[in-house]
């Protein structure tokens, strides 16, 4: 069975609603699947989209992806709004904090650190869902559901 970005957004939230949550290591790994649950679902826009690659873009792959989202000019201003949105949340805040949890070890990772990043993750997915939902953007099916709400069963 293929996962999509919303798997790993529940995902993430079931290790949040887990006996073992409070541990370090359950917190590194739900900023980790929440920052995927993002980065897919963004790939999957930006594709759609095919919104372009600035021509100042500097960075890896991930700050490439979301710069196409900061630097978007030829939108409507609602669609504009939240795809830049997406781009800044993504970039400014989830990429920061998966960083540290993914690669820096000496730093310790807190259970709020966690559920910011899962909270930041659930605005952009109910950004996606107002952009989606606003207009016709996206012609065919899309390969994730953007539901507004991510909610892991128990």
């Amino acid at each position: 069975m293929a996962n999509t970005a919303e798997d790993f957004l529940v995902f993430a939230k079931k290790l949040k609603a887990a006996d073992f949550a409070q541990e370090e290591i359950t917190q590194r790994t739900i900023i980790n699947r929440a920052y995927y649950a993002v980065f897919h679902l963004a790939t999957d826009i930006a594709d759609r989209l095919t919104l372009p690659l600035p021509m100042t873009a500097q960075g890896g792959s991930h700050q490439k992806l979301y710069d196409r989202f900061i630097s978007c000019t030829r939108r409507p201003e609602p669609e504009l709004l939240a795809l830049k949105c997406i781009g800044y949340i993504a970039s400014r805040t989830l990429k920061p904090f998966r960083f540290s949890a993914d690669y820096d070890l000496n730093n310790t990772i807190s259970m709020q650190a966690a559920a910011q990043t899962l909270a930041n993750a659930n605005k952009i997915f109910d950004k996606a869902a107002q952009l989606i939902g606003s207009s016709n953007i996206l012609e065919s099916e899309p390969s994730i559901p953007y539901s507004k709400e991510a909610t892991p069963p128990l």
